[in-house]
């Protein structure tokens, strides 16, 4: 099975996710801070009107927190019935790669391989996030699975959030 997976950089590192959940790539912007927001959600972002949470990639990786730098791109994304913005280092490239669903083996081109955990590094994400993992042109990339990425009740609380009256008094 192929997939296309947009690769993005947080902290030096490649890491994927499927076109699919992708709507757009913007340049980071300044966001609206709200208070007592959920771990992990840097802010609110009104995009043409839709105000949605922008969430801290790196510390969702556990790569520590981040600070937005005109430098750095948001990746907005559906996932589920809510639209979240993920906050990225930089968006590199589109990529095509292949995946062995029966195996778990992943192949992208002639170049991609499978890595098992023992090649986990304390700073990987945690298994049971990532899709595939994939050695490209680029070097290795961890593909992410969104939806694996949040709690239930984790994105509830992103939702309310962003659907609140008060978040959108707060970009008004």
């Amino acid at each position: 099975m192929e997939l296309e997976i947009l690769v993005f950089q947080c902290e030096q590192r490649h890491f994927g996710v499927e076109t699919h959940f992708v709507r757009e790539v913007l340049r980071a912007v300044s966001l609206t801070p709200v208070p007592k927001a959920p771990d992990g959600v840097m802010g609110l972002v009104n995009l043409r009107g839709h105000v949605m949470p922008v969430l801290d990639t790196k510390q969702l990786l556990g790569l520590g927190n981040a600070k937005i730098r005109t430098t750095d791109h948001l990746i907005v994304m559906r996932v589920g019935c809510c639209e979240i913005a993920w906050h990225v280092d930089h968006a590199v490239d589109l990529i095509r790669v292949r995946s062995d669903d029966n195996t778990g083996g992943n192949t992208a081109d002639s170049e991609t391989t499978a890595e098992g955990d023992h090649a986990r590094s304390e700073t990987s994400p945690s298994p049971r996030f990532l899709r595939t993992v994939a050695k490209t042109q680029l070097g290795v990339v961890q593909v992410l699975d969104p939806t694996r990425l949040y709690s239930e009740n984790a994105m509830k609380d992103v939702l309310e959030l962003a659907a609140s009256v008060v978040a959108t008094e707060y970009t008004s």
